[in-house]
């Protein structure tokens, strides 16, 4: 009576055993997808912040602080992985004129 429950219980192991390989690749490539939409959910949670300090007048100091250098290191990376060296690779600041330093119109008295 205890042969018949030993063959069930052995053919039951060999089925476990052919797939546990397949198990083991499931596995894997769900943590690998888990760890690609997390990398990319930071990576959209980041611009969109950007894009909202960016688009927000109020918050200008933060603006320069932030987003202006990722860029500017955004831009020049090609560059450098061109071959350029830093110094040519180096963004050019533009002067720019405030409100307090423009030309006021001149006033017309008649």
């Amino acid at each position: 009576m205890g042969v018949p429950f030993s063959h069930e219980i052995q053919r039951a192991s060999e089925h476990i055993d052919a797939t546990v390989p397949t198990v083991k690749i499931a596995l894997w490539t769900l943590t690998f997808v888990s760890i690609s939409l997390l990398i990319l959910i930071g990576a959209l949670l980041l611009a969109v912040i950007g894009l909202l300090i960016t688009v927000n007048p109020d918050l200008e100091r933060e603006r320069k602080a932030l987003v202006t250098p990722v860029l500017r290191g955004l831009l020049t990376a090609p560059r450098l992985l061109v071959g350029a060296s830093p110094e040519s690779a180096a963004p050019r600041r533009e002067f720019e004129r405030s409100e307090k330093t423009a030309p006021s119109p001149e006033k017309r008295t008649t």
